[in-house]
């Protein structure tokens, strides 16, 4: 398990050890991995696992050299670019428009080191609860609207409709409706702006 530790790693685990020793082990394994995850963003160490694919990175701007690290990269960010990290597991990717491009996860338990991030589309067909319905008290009856958003302002450019999701309640059959207005989102999406499931793309 220390096989790949470098100098962090050790002055973790001599940390978990002395808040540990001093009668807290659990807040000692939380204290100590909230530490190495501010640590890695600020030093933008950035997971290896990339989604879609490291030439998607690369493409926008991104370096990355190795460090010793089974988990991460050393990181240069495009020009402009920066990491929004909040303390937990996740940061947020911002452009230098102030957009955000993608998302990381970052768990930095010694026992549990793992990591990946995400870059994410512009325009999107997403569902949200159509208005009116998103308090009754059973979600089934809901009638869910479709629409294609635009995530660089989270507004919504298009909207097709709204039907329920499922047949029938306990049903993990598509209605009908709600199947033909996902057949037109996707035929306008596809229409409208052909690469839009490429992440690099449309954000210029």
């Amino acid at each position: 398990m220390y096989d790949n530790f470098r100098g962090d790693d050790y002055f973790d685990a001599l940390m978990t050890l002395a808040i540990a020793l001093g009668g807290d082990p659990q807040g000692a394994s939380e204290s100590v991995q909230k530490a190495n995850q501010s640590r890695t963003m600020l030093k933008t160490e950035l997971p290896k696992d990339m989604r879609p694919s490291k030439e998607d990175f690369e493409k926008l701007g991104f370096k990355f050299k190795e460090i010793g690290d089974p988990v991460l990269y050393g990181t240069e960010l495009p020009n402009g670019w920066k990491i929004s990290f909040d303390g937990g597991y996740w940061s947020r990717i911002v452009d230098s428009n102030g957009f955000e491009r993608g998302n990381i996860f970052y768990k930095g338990a010694l026992y549990d080191r793992s990591g990946y991030m995400t870059l994410i589309s512009r325009y999107h067909i997403s569902t949200e609860y159509a208005p009116g319905q998103e308090n009754l008290s059973d979600d089934d009856d809901a009638e869910e609207m479709i629409f294609l958003e635009d995530r660089s302002d989270g507004s919504k450019i298009k909207i097709f409709g709204q039907a329920k999701r499922y047949k029938s309640k306990r049903s993990f059959e598509k209605s009908e409706q709600f199947s033909r207005l996902m057949k037109e989102a996707e035929a306008w999406i596809e229409e409208k702006f052909p690469n839009w499931d490429d992440p690099t793309k449309y954000w210029d």
